[in-house]
């Protein structure tokens, strides 16, 4: 009922945002205010403001989507309850709207309260009882108060209390729910205390030499009483009832062993320890590196085993060429360019060896013709290019000319030419006496006409369903503005944004054709478009955003099916995200804030995101 009710509330705002001028104060404020009086199911309503024949008048009474356009509306409702009321008012002539919102209780509210509660013994002292209040509605209406007997004589008006008894024994607990002072319901159960628990348990625990994975555990807990029974939790998600149990484990580690010790179940005490375990789950891995201008120099390895607890006894490399080492990372020359089969065995103690090999290409030294090899392309910054070699070594010289005069000595290096035109870039690399290398390419640089300028686009989805999407310009020019268009198939109506790279949430699922229009340095207006289909698109709902207008803060409502985390955007008229807020929520309705006071005069969006569902809202930020 409530969700259909904020559904209406957010249809009227939107309405009467069309009405109110931007930045100006509200005249009607204070008018939207009534009275009502209540008989039985028969709610009676008064507009202050009944004489003022230029007002417009709008009712919600709160169940379903029941509402009237009468002045003093008369509502029936089904059945008793607590109802919010929204009374909306519109002056045509003034060109502004106000709202008022009131809770309104109907019939027998006592029908309503079911109180109910469950208990539990804390597990370190049985003597200390945690009550859980279970009663409905929850939460409980404005006026409910609760009172706890504890039986002992004793009492508390907490929710949920927590009472420790001084006797053991058994206690009638009762729970009063009352509203007003109109009437009261009464629940009870019988709550049993039972005597001291004075259990100690404790154990130790050792591996077996032969077998590091074979824990032996002794139970070293002292007991008065021969109906002890005992429950071990080895850490691994299997257990025992054995009093001294024996437990192999499938992989080394650092267990959490905890014994439980119980008599009844009202005497249960464990004690939890940390157990070292050593197993054969080693996982041999290495890598390489060669020199790719002189790969006969030499090829270091580097191990990479997965290794969690102590060095391994022995390590042994074989490279596959006659040679072994046995250093963790060692450094190996081979003798001439081929395919070698190498391989790492690792022995962490008698019984426990692993090995893996893989297959190592030397090949023969870089042939002197591609040493020269090299990339170039233009900057953002006018007349100004960027070149690369493609192969850099310490080892190597390089020798730049870039047409103009003037040149490098760098593998990398950047130029900027004094004017517009074409030039021919050269690249010498120097490997010894007996190779040079040279490679040169044309370039042209300044604007690019526009039939030689390109502009698209890339996009990736960056969320699970797919329906996120940031969309990247690509261009050779540099890019002064953009302006994209998203269609839906069937529409007639495009999604327009004037943002850099933007960040979309597609709602419906569909196909899509997206138009990036850019406006490049060099004057040239290009446009791109692609299809694009969205498969998943999470549900959509709308929030309440309260005040509204508002000045330094906002707030909104969100009921949850569970205790899970919200995000809520700020977005402007211009759809660019000023700011976003993050939230821990808990099952039922939550109320959350946020802070707007930094925000320009305007019209702005709430995006609410939680589990999967988008909710959006709206509100006016004034002075």
């Amino acid at each position: 009922m409530k969700k259909v009710f904020y559904s209406l509330i957010a249809t009227l705002m939107l309405w009467a945002y069309g009405t109110t001028a931007q930045g100006t104060t509200n005249p009607c404020t204070g008018k939207a205010n009534f009275q009502f009086t209540v008989n039985n199911l028969t709610a009676n309503f008064y507009s202050i403001n009944t004489g003022n024949t230029q007002l417009k008048h709008r009712w919600l009474f709160g169940q379903g989507n029941a509402g009237s356009d009468l002045d003093n509306p008369v509502f029936i409702y089904n059945g008793p309850g607590i109802y919010l009321v929204k009374h909306y008012i519109k002056d045509d002539v003034r060109n502004c709207y106000d709202s008022t919102i009131k809770e309104v209780r109907v019939g027998n509210i006592c029908e309503l309260l079911k109180p109910k509660f469950e208990w539990a013994r804390d597990s370190a002292n049985p003597a200390r009882i945690k009550f859980f209040n279970l009663s409905l509605p929850n939460p409980p209406p404005s006026g409910v108060t609760f009172k706890w007997s504890f039986g002992d004589g004793t009492s508390s008006s907490d929710r949920s209390p927590v009472h420790i008894y001084q006797q053991p024994g058994e206690y009638e607990v009762c729970l009063i729910m009352r509203i007003d002072g109109l009437c009261e319901k009464t629940f009870c159960l019988k709550v049993v205390v039972p005597p001291p628990c004075n259990i100690q348990p404790n154990f130790t625990w050792a591996a077996d030499p032969a077998n590091p994975s074979k824990i032996k555990f002794t139970n070293q807990t002292l007991l008065t009483t021969p109906n002890a029974q005992v429950r071990w939790s080895f850490g691994d998600g299997t257990s025992s009832t054995e009093w001294n149990p024996t437990h192999l484990y499938t992989q080394a580690g650092v267990y959490t062993v905890c014994l439980k010790v119980f008599i009844s179940n009202t005497c249960v005490k464990e004690i939890c320890r940390q157990v070292v375990v050593r197993a054969c789950n080693i996982e041999p891995s290495f890598t390489w590196h060669i020199d790719s201008i002189y790969p006969l120099r030499g090829v270091q390895f580097r191990n990479t085993s997965a290794i969690t607890l102590t060095q391994p006894l022995r390590v042994r490399w074989d490279f596959g060429d006659g040679t072994e080492s046995s250093e963790w990372n060692p450094f190996h020359k081979y003798e001439k360019a081929g395919t070698y089969r190498v391989c790492l065995k690792i022995a962490f103690f008698e019984g426990c060896t692993k090995e893996i090999c893989k297959t190592v290409v030397i090949p023969e030294p870089v042939n002197c013709e591609r040493l020269s090899n090299f990339e170039v392309r233009l900057t953002s910054e006018p007349n100004t290019i960027k070149a690369e070699a493609v192969l850099a070594n310490s080892s190597l010289k390089y020798v730049w000319t870039f047409g103009d005069g003037t040149g490098a000595f760098t593998p990398a290096t950047s130029h900027k030419y004094a004017k517009p035109g074409k030039y021919t870039i050269c690249l010498t690399v120097y490997r010894g006496e007996n190779c040079a290398s040279t490679t040169c390419k044309e370039i042209i640089v300044g604007p690019l006409p526009c039939s030689l300028t390109v502009v698209k686009y890339e996009y990736q989805r960056v969320n699970s369903a797919g329906n996120v999407i940031q969309f990247k310009a690509v261009s050779n020019q540099p890019i002064l503005s953009q302006r994209w268009t998203i269609l839906k198939d069937n529409a007639t109506t495009p999604v327009i944004i004037n943002q850099n790279n933007p960040t979309y949430t597609f709602t419906q699922a569909g196909v899509y054709k997206v138009c990036l229009r850019a406006y490049t340095i060099n004057g040239c207006v290009k446009e791109y478009c692609d299809t694009i289909r969205i498969v998943n698109a999470p549900a959509a709902c709308n929030i309440q955003v309260a005040p509204n207008p508002a000045t330094t803060q906002i707030t909104f409502r969100l009921n949850l099916n569970s205790n899970q985390s919200v995000s809520a955007s700020v977005i402007d008229a211009m759809g660019v995200r000023r700011s976003i807020h993050f939230f821990n929520g808990i099952q039922g309705w939550n109320s959350f804030n946020i802070g707007i006071a930094n925000l320009p005069v305007g019209y702005y969006s709430l995006e609410v995101k939680h589990n999967g569902i988008v909710c959006t809202g709206r509100f006016q930020k004034v002075n």
